[in-house]
């Protein structure tokens, strides 16, 4: 058993070990906290976090069987369809959105 654990643990800190280039190149910033109603700001992302949603969106689109360079306005229209708008007036009532339309 303990052989078995040994293993598992290796195999679980290889990606760990892969991903370490990427964790040191990441630039610290400050966790920005936006205000809600007229103080509501939208994100700002790093080149690093807009080359890792280039990524998820690459691989999202492969998975689901989107042809982005073939079909690329329809895709835009779909995601711009499927995304809803989440309300910005209150912090509770943004989260209670966000948990909403996630888990349907």
């Amino acid at each position: 058993p303990w052989i078995f654990g040994s293993a598992l643990a290796a195999a679980a800190a290889l990606p760990v070990w892969w991903m370490r280039p990427v964790l040191l190149e990441a630039p610290l910033r400050e966790r920005f906290v936006s205000g809600y109603g007229e103080e509501f700001q939208d994100d700002t992302l790093t080149d690093l976090e807009v080359r890792a949603l280039g990524e998820f969106m690459r691989q999202l689109l492969v998975q689901k069987h989107l042809k982005w360079s073939k079909d690329r306005v329809q895709v835009e229209k779909l995601l711009q369809l499927s995304i809803p708008e989440l309300p910005i007036s209150d912090r509770q009532i943004y989260y209670e959105a966000l948990i909403q339309y996630s888990t349907t």
